[in-house]
Order: C-alpha cells, then structure tokens, then sequence
C-alpha cells in the first residue's frame, strides 16, 4: 500500500497502482463497495487506477482523482447539498481545491 487513512472504525488505503482499496465499519456504506456489510480485510473499491488522495471521516468516505474530481461515500451531509447516505462513492461537482486538497 502506497498511503493509508484511518481516523474513525474505517480505512482507506491507495496502492502504488491508483487503486482504492478499504475495510472496516460500513454502517452506512462508507467503504464504497455498494453495500453495508462490514469489512475484516481490505478488498478493492472499483476498477479505477487515477485515485490520488484519500481521507476516511465518522462514517464517509472521500477520494480524490487525479483529474482533481472528488468521489464521497457514506452518512449525511455529503456536500452535494443533499443529507442522505449513498453505499457508493458519488460524484459531488463543486469544491474548491486549495494547494492540491479537496476541501
């Protein structure tokens, strides 16, 4: 694993390769894989290969690319003006990114 990012009962991970892989919790789908089943061990999230930051929160998941588009899974308030949870990543279309960070 090239980068890995726990702060709460979840991780993510970013291989040398781009890809994203996760485990852990997933109450509210914040692993991305499209369910809600907790995770022992880290299994791959998607077929993308251009994953290029990650940052794991209380329950969501957010996953930059590297064409600087941001991908979020997991409870409530996800930035895309909507409050519901979502058990894959989604696109949110507006942010800013500051020296190279979605914020």
């Amino acid at each position: 694993m090239a980068l890995c990012f726990s702060i709460t009962f979840h991780s993510l991970a970013l291989k040398n390769d781009g890809t994203l892989w996760a485990c852990g919790r997933n109450a509210y789908g914040e692993i991305g894989d499209g369910t809600r089943t907790e995770k022992d061990t880290f299994i791959k999230i998607g077929n993308d290969t251009n994953w290029k930051y990650i940052l794991s929160g209380n329950g969501i998941s957010n996953c930059l690319k590297k064409n600087n588009t941001l991908w979020v899974c997991g409870a409530g308030l996800l930035g895309n003006g909507e409050n519901f949870s979502t058990d894959t990543l989604i696109q949110i279309n507006s942010f800013f990114l500051i020296h190279g960070l979605a914020v």
